[in-house]
This record gives C-alpha cells, structure tokens and sequence, in this order.
C-alpha cells in the first residue's frame, strides 16, 4: 500500500489540488483558531490552508512524497505545518486537539474502528472530529475512491464506530466532486461530526 501511495505522489502536480475540502471548509470557516489534526494529510492541501488562517496544525501521512510536497506548499504560503511520517497506527503526539479533521481516508472494518477510536483519543474534551469519506454507492462512480466495497462506508459503520460519542452530523449525499486531477465528477459521500 506504501508503494502504491509513493507512486501516485510522484507527480510533481497536487493530484488532488490546491483548494481544501469543501465540507472541511464549510465546518471550520466560523472557528479563527484553535489546534487541528490532519490524519492521512497527503500534499498537504487541506493542512497548508487551515494553516494560512491563523490554526495550529499537525499533520501526518505515511508517504515520504506526500510530505515533501506538503512541507513545498507550506514554505510557498510561508506557514508551519508540523508534518509527521508515520502510519496512523505508529503515529503518537501527546498533544490534544480541538479539532481532527479528515479528508477520504479509507480503511477496512477492523482498521477503519481502530483508527476512529485513536483519533478521537487526540481531541480535548468537547473537541470535533470532521470527516468526509466514500460511501459505499460510490462503487459506481469514476469519481475517486477505493474500488473495494469493504474500505467505502455506510451511516450504519460510522455511527458503530461512534456510539461512545455524540454524533451531531452523519449523513450520505450526492456531490460534485471538483479536487485536482483525480476526485471530479459525481460522487456519494458520507459526512460525520462528532463530538467528544
């Protein structure tokens, strides 16, 4: 998976663009600061941006490319990012944050739980997780996305996977997709905000 991921982070363009993620954006846009963790970051888009506005941010990604051309975008707006290299399973900080926010990182059953759970173990009390993910009717589309079944999502996962919590946004929706060279066209999403 490493090697896959090393691979499609070799263009020297942002494969998935500049601009940050819409719904990201749509749920941060009234906060002007607190701490913020980018999971499965990438090039860095959704980071360097949120960075740019004034947030304190730690971003993380288990592709030395991805970092690379993260830290480029960074230095370019003139911002820090403090950018890991490491799997979300190795990754560690003793620091909590107001805010994880994530964009389309897909995992397994088994994987995609752990993953939650660890990630709600980073934010501060009343902190939000954010996240966008694929949802399982995106099997039909040429829009972005894993091609398994098994690592797209439902209602029903995320709201399993947060039971614990309160879930003050979930639901699926139709977009247009309009991210860089690979996430265009129609898509079926999964939304979450939860609260810890």
């Amino acid at each position: 998976m490493k090697e896959f991921w090393e691979e499609k982070y070799s263009n020297s363009e942002y494969i998935y663009g500049l601009k940050p993620n819409e719904f990201l954006l749509s749920k941060l846009k009234d906060f002007k600061s607190g701490s913020i963790l980018f999971p499965c970051d990438g090039e860095g888009r959704n980071s360097v941006y949120f960075a740019n506005q004034g947030f304190d941010v730690v971003a993380f990604d288990f592709s030395q490319n991805a970092k690379a051309k993260a830290l480029n975008l960074a230095k370019n707006f003139n911002v820090r990012v403090d950018y890991f290299l490491a799997d979300w399973k190795d990754f560690f900080t003793l620091e909590r944050f107001d805010f994880v926010a994530i964009a389309f990182a897909h995992f397994k059953k088994d994987e995609r739980q752990e993953f939650h759970k660890k990630m709600m173990d980073f934010l501060k009390p009343d902190g939000l997780l954010i996240a966008e993910y694929f949802s399982k009717k995106q099997i039909n589309n040429n829009s972005g996305g894993p091609k398994d079944l098994n690592m797209l999502y439902d209602i029903n996962e995320l709201k399993n996977d947060f039971s614990e919590y309160t879930i003050i946004e979930l639901y699926e929706k139709e977009i247009n997709l309009n991210e860089g060279l690979i996430h265009q066209g129609k898509a079926d999403v999964v939304r979450v905000v939860v609260k810890k």
